[in-house]
């Protein structure tokens, strides 16, 4: 899915969310502009649930900085830290050492991985 067409289905959820009008919902606008959603869009690497997520703490501080969205991301990432244990324990030693080589390289390791296991596919 293209980057703008994903960002247009983040946007339309929150269509769908501002439209709740009961009144136990608080309604509070609040302005962001398209490059922080594009940073926090894109931090969430295109997630639905975590940048909604992300979108509600951002609301629920009601401050927008980059030092509050750092921030967000950090508490966030420790909130989830014991599902990333979790997770990482149930690798195999190979899946680690792969996992490693991408985190490493930023993902380019990609490309070296696919040429060394072409024979096997």
């Amino acid at each position: 899915m293209p980057k703008k067409q994903k960002l247009l289905v983040v946007f339309d959820e929150f269509q769908e969310i501002d439209k709740y009008t009961d009144p136990g919902f608080e309604k509070r606008k609040i302005s962001i502009a398209s490059d922080i959603i594009t940073d926090i869009v894109e931090r969430c690497e295109y997630q639905l649930m975590y940048i909604l997520q992300f979108l509600f703490e951002l609301w629920r501080q009601g401050e927008i900085s980059s030092a509050t969205i750092s921030q967000i991301e950090s508490d966030f990432l420790e909130r989830r830290g014991n599902e990333f244990i979790i997770l990482w324990d149930s690798l195999t030693p190979n899946q680690r050492k792969a996992l490693r080589l991408l985190a490493k390289t930023d993902g380019e390791a990609i490309r070296f991985l696919r040429l060394l296991l072409l024979p096997y596919l």
